[in-house]
């Protein structure tokens, strides 16, 4: 889970197919042992 709950009510903007859509986070998936990110859920804002 996320450190801090605050990133999943920030608001982010995303450019898809050239348009800005506005996003949340919704879930976040990390890898099992490295540091990094392996997918994000993000829902219309």
């Amino acid at each position: 889970m996320q450190a801090k709950a605050e990133f999943y009510s920030e608001v982010l903007t995303l450019v898809v197919d050239g348009k800005e859509v506005k996003v949340k986070a919704q879930a976040v998936q990390r890898h099992a042992y490295k540091p990094k990110l392996t997918h994000i859920d993000f829902v219309r804002a």
